[in-house]
């Protein structure tokens, strides 16, 4: 490929990880909220990742983090060989 079309591929590719991380964030605090219906008495309501499950933390925390610094390392991979 081409350096100009690996230098569009880095920002598709850092463009669809900050959409990840984005939605990550989202997601996170809107199931973490939904523990509010199950304990209205707590005194609060959002689960901190070390409060979660090791399946729901791998789901909300661990696999987003992955996919996002994998998404990264692409990226900068490809803007490296964009420039070589």
């Amino acid at each position: 490929m081409s350096g100009m079309a690996m230098r569009v591929l880095s920002y598709i590719l850092f463009a669809v990880a900050a959409l990840v991380g984005g939605s990550a964030i989202l997601v996170y605090g809107f199931v973490t909220s939904l523990a509010c219906g199950y304990a209205p008495g707590a005194g609060s309501c959002h689960a901190a990742p070390s409060e979660l499950g090791g399946d729901d933390r791998f789901w909300l925390v661990e696999l987003p983090g992955i996919l996002v610094a994998s998404l990264i390392v692409l990226a900068l991979l490809a803007r490296r060989k964009g420039r070589a």
